[in-house]
C-alpha cells in the first residue's frame, strides 16, 4: 500500500484547529460535504430503482418487449430491414405503427388549453397485453 502524504493523526490535528479557530466555518464544511455525499448515494439509488421497474415493467409501460422509433417517415430501406426481421422470426413478432405528435387541447368550460400528446395505433393489434380500459367505456 502506498504511503499517504498526510497522516491521519496530522488530519485530525488541522480539523481540531480550524474547529477551534472558526467554528461556524468548520460546521459549514461538513454540512456541505454530507449534503453533497448524500445527493449522490440519492441519484445513485433513484437511478437504480428506475432501471429496475423499466426492466420489471417494460411490457405495461410500453405495452410491448421493444419500441423502435422514427423521427422521420422510414425509408424503403427501413422498411425492408423490418420485413427482414419479421420474416426470419417465423411468425412469432407482433408489430403495429404507432404515430404520435404533440398539440395543445382545452376543454369549453376552461378555455386556457392545455399541452398533450396525441397517439394514434391499430385498434385490432393494440395492446398487446392486458386490456385498454376507456372511460367512458366504450369500444377502442
Amino acid at each position: 500500500m502506498a504511503k499517504r502524504s498526510l497522516s491521519w493523526k496530522r488530519a485530525g490535528a488541522i480539523g481540531w484547529r480550524d474547529l477551534k479557530s472558526a467554528p461556524g466555518k468548520f460546521g459549514f464544511v461538513v454540512l456541505s460535504v454530507a449534503v453533497g455525499v448524500a445527493a449522490l448515494v440519492g441519484v445513485r439509488g433513484f437511478s437504480e430503482s428506475f432501471k429496475k421497474t423499466l426492466s420489471l415493467e417494460s411490457r405495461s409501460l410500453m405495452a410491448g418487449d421493444l419500441s423502435a422509433r422514427f423521427f422521420h417517415p422510414p425509408t424503403a430501406d427501413d422498411q425492408s430491414k423490418i420485413a427482414a426481421i419479421l420474416q426470419k422470426d417465423g411468425g412469432g413478432i407482433r408489430t403495429t405503427w404507432v404515430t404520435e405528435t404533440i398539440s395543445m387541447a382545452s376543454a369549453p368550460p376552461d378555455p386556457v388549453p392545455l399541452l398533450v400528446s396525441l397517439k394514434a395505433v391499430d385498434p385490432a393489434e393494440y395492446p398487446y397485453y392486458g386490456k385498454a380500459e376507456l372511460e367512458p367505456a366504450m369500444s377502442f
